[in-house]
């Protein structure tokens, strides 16, 4: 990617988020997730509605959703403000979200990460 494509994206990111907290202090997110393993209250998004790719990293599978992919998806942007102020991965209830370079998202399901925590 060149310089200029990064600084858009980097500037879309940007609008993008801000756009997302205006719509948070407008009011227009009546309704909030809630972090199924610590309880804390977040944002509405539904996970379903983002573009997800399968992909493999180091601790194996997992599903990746790309800023390039979901550069309009709103869903993905209140999941990666979300994921933003938690400052950690997020439980949900079938899948466990994280933050990965350049504002990507990863996720795989619970009964994985559970699984390999206990082996």
């Amino acid at each position: 990617m060149s310089k200029e494509q990064e600084a858009l994206a980097a500037f879309l990111d940007a609008v993008d988020a801000g756009i997302v907290q205006a719509r948070r202090i407008l009011g227009q997110q009546t309704t909030t997730a809630k972090d199924e393993k610590t309880g804390k209250q977040g944002f509405t998004y539904d996970p379903e509605k983002i573009h997800w790719e399968g992909t493999t990293g180091g601790k194996g599978p997992y599903q990746l959703a790309t800023v390039n992919a979901n550069a309009d998806n709103v869903d993905f942007g209140l999941l990666r403000t979300a994921l933003e102020e938690n400052q950690k991965p997020i439980w949900g209830k079938q899948y466990f979200y994280w933050k990965l370079e350049n504002n990507n998202i990863g996720r795989k399901p619970i009964s994985e990460v559970k699984r390999k925590k206990n082996q």
